[in-house]
């Protein structure tokens, strides 16, 4: 068992895969160290070594549920030698002629069953036997999604992918120019490399989904929900599979996690949206309550104002008052004094000479009415001048 750190790259520049014998390549069986499990005997259990796993589906191990859950008993120290790599790809080419064991093992590494270490040797796996696809095979790397990766900008790295496999040539025609591959290649290769960019985090579902329709069916302009659906289609088409099983049902799982995903955005855009329409309700009434404290504050300050200058008057009042009432005051202590003076000075000697005169024997009467008369010419006079 070789530990991943001490692990050599596959292909080197000096280096050049294995040579190919001539049984091998007539399709004859190859002798691996893999351990056949074909038997319906439910005493044979499935491998713990990856190249095992691995080997015994190409050679015709049905890939179903309980196979797969055995993927989480391979000893996770398990790896993939240069030579078990080059091994499984040429019995890919006898047992996997279509990649449809690569997809279905691509997108059952998006289930997380197993070591993060061991579903990136799959992967690892999987770009290798791509990597020999066409004139693939003379570029100098068993890992070309990554050197493809490593080349192009970040924002386009999805058409960047597309373009190159639509690029990818197989063989020379009988007039001596490149053969492409069939578009059935190239959009299963596409396929496979969609789920390799989502599985190392270059791309997501979004992205993939409008790129996968566009270079498939050419479809730039329509809406994007038809575009979605269109690759929907597209990804079912690229995996046989039925019910949970293939990559269709990974795109459709994601694509409905996409819709609830859809509509709880609606939802919120709407409560967004209502919410907005309260605030600015809100603001318009908060606008028209600062008016109206405007306003408010306004007459309060005149209000007040006016208040303090009615307290000034009034103050003025009390002190006018105030000066009025000393000097009534003093003109009626002036006014007493002159009503006793009068009548202490005047009219009482004439009240005497009067009682005088009537007392006598016999009395004097003409004298009595003379003071009288005297006496009451007086307080006339007096009462002209007090009304004057």
């Amino acid at each position: 068992m070789t530990d991943k750190s001490e692990i050599p790259s596959i292909v080197t520049d000096d280096s050049v895969p294995r040579e190919i014998k001539p049984d091998e390549e007539k399709g004859d069986s190859i002798k691996t160290d893999a351990i056949a499990i074909n038997s319906t005997s439910a005493s044979v259990l499935p491998p713990t070594e990856l190249f095992d796993y691995i080997a015994n589906l190409y050679q015709g191990q049905n890939f179903n549920k309980a196979y797969k859950n055995a993927f989480n008993k391979i000893d996770l120290e398990s790896r993939l030698t240069p030579d078990q790599h080059e091994q499984l790809l040429q019995l890919s080419k006898n047992g996997d002629k279509d990649n449809k064991l690569l997809i279905s093992l691509a997108e059952f590494l998006l289930e997380g069953l197993g070591g993060v270490s061991l579903r990136d040797t799959v992967m690892k796996h999987i770009e290798y036997v791509i990597s020999d696809e066409g004139d693939l095979s003379k570029v100098q790397t068993k890992y070309v999604f990554q050197a493809w990766m490593d080349k192009c900008d970040i924002a386009n790295r999805v058409s960047f992918m597309m373009d190159q496999i639509d690029n990818i040539n197989d063989g020379i025609d009988k007039n001596g120019k490149p053969k492409p591959l069939t578009d059935s290649r190239k959009n299963i290769i596409k396929c496979i490399a969609s789920i390799w960019l989502f599985y190392r985090g270059y791309a997501d579902l979004k992205q993939i989904f409008r790129e996968l329709s566009k270079e498939t069916f050419g479809v730039d302009t329509v809406a994007s929900e038809s575009v979605e659906r269109r690759a929907l289609g597209f990804a079912a088409k690229m995996a046989i599979s039925n019910s949970r099983d293939g990559f269709a049902f990974f795109i459709n799982y994601f694509s409905r996690q996409q819709s609830m995903l859809a509509n709880d955005l609606s939802h919120s855009r709407s409560h967004v949206e209502t919410l907005r329409l309260k605030v600015q309700a809100l603001t318009e009434e908060i606008s028209q309550l600062k008016v109206e404290a405007d306003t408010t504050k306004n007459q309060v300050q005149d209000l007040s104002s006016k208040i303090v200058s009615l307290e000034d008057e009034l103050t003025l009042s009390k002190e006018k008052a105030s000066h009025q009432g000393i000097h009534q005051r003093d003109e009626l202590d002036t006014l007493k004094g002159n009503i006793s003076s009068f009548l202490e000075q005047e009219l009482a000697p004439l009240l005497r000479s009067a009682l005088a005169a009537n007392s006598r024997t016999p009395p004097k009467t003409r004298v009595v009415d003379i003071k009288l008369d005297d006496t009451l010419q007086q307080v006339e006079g007096k009462i002209q001048w007090l009304r004057q």
